[in-house]
């Protein structure tokens, strides 16, 4: 208990003297230690329950209460295969959204690339992730300090065998499918989502308001949707890897970008009372990659808490 208030007492330390972070800071400690070779971390129910449920609940804490982006040397329990990505979002079509979803809205791109267990490979089950820190301005080098906005999506919390990244629609609610090949990963979802649903009201749904509040100086005029999609562009699909780490880096290398299609449905106000109809409205278009022990082990993204006082 008295670890647990410490840990607790740190962390209001730490985002007492957040105010932000610099793109090119962050992303030149990500170049940092790039791998030679891609691990392969292992992720199991034995692997979890060797850390034990106080150790998940300090996690689970951690990526709700504490808003830096780089944090030291960390373990990341479930999705700890990935590969780190810069980019540029851009929102180019009318919405009835506010902040980073309205139209012209531009500002450079953070992300990880995840799959979430051990299985990188295609042909396995896996469980595809990608979570983002946008940022409020297109300068690499900007000067000061600013705070991004972060946002998590999954495909299937199940896993599914699709063959490629590019091939996968992530979403801030995922499916869950039932297959022979899932009884595991849902067996690890269950385990987490117990953890996760005492720090977090409703911990199956990201809300998106944080990417809606992006630039905004009050809650008045903020407008949210329910639901965000990413899919790879159809003209961004074709090359295959056996590692999804690989086909980032292989697709980057030979195009020098990979678009994702950014795609809202809903009101955050309507709740699930509504149909789930998606609209393209912008792209993220990643232009470098890399895979490295920082990457893995030293981004933070903070999930946004469940709000019920913003539309």
């Amino acid at each position: 208990m008295k670890f647990f208030l410490l840990l607790s007492f740190t962390i209001n330390i730490a985002n007492a003297s957040y105010s932000g972070s610099k793109v090119e800071e962050v992303w030149n400690i990500l170049e940092e230690n790039p791998y030679q070779m891609l691990p392969q971390t292992k992720v199991n129910m034995k692997r979890l329950t060797k850390w034990g449920k106080s150790k998940l609940a300090q996690s689970a804490r951690r990526t709700l209460d504490n808003r830096n982006d780089i944090l030291p040397y960390f373990e990341k329990l479930v999705h700890a295969n990935g590969t780190c990505l810069l980019g540029e979002w851009t929102i180019t079509q009318e919405t009835a959204y506010s902040g980073y979803f309205k139209k012209d809205s531009k500002g450079l791109i953070i992300a990880r690339a995840s799959s979430a267990l051990s299985h990188t490979e295609s042909g396995k089950n896996r469980s595809f992730g990608l979570a983002g820190k946008i940022y409020p301005t297109a300068d690499f080098y900007h000067e000061e300090n600013l705070v991004p906005a972060n946002f998590f999506t999954i495909d299937d919390l199940a896993g599914t065998k699709v063959s490629q990244f590019s091939k996968a629609a992530l979403t801030n609610e995922p499916d869950i499918s039932l297959n022979f090949g899932s009884i595991f990963l849902l067996r690890m979802a269950a385990f987490v989502a117990k953890i996760f649903k005492k720090a977090d009201e409703n911990p199956n749904i990201r809300q998106l308001w944080q990417i809606s509040s992006l630039g905004e100086s009050g809650n008045d005029y903020i407008k949210t949707p329910m639901w965000m999609r990413l899919r790879a562009n159809k003209n961004s699909k074709g090359l295959w890897s056996y590692d999804f780490r690989d086909e980032f880096a292989s697709y980057i290398e030979a195009n020098n970008h990979m678009t994702f299609d950014i795609e809202v449905a809903g009101k955050l106000e309507n709740g699930h009372n509504q149909k789930q109809v998606f609209k393209k409205i912008g792209k993220i278009e990643f232009f470098k990659n890399v895979s490295s022990k920082n990457c893995d082990h030293r981004l933070h993204f903070n999930h946004p808490q469940w709000r019920s006082d913003i539309k």
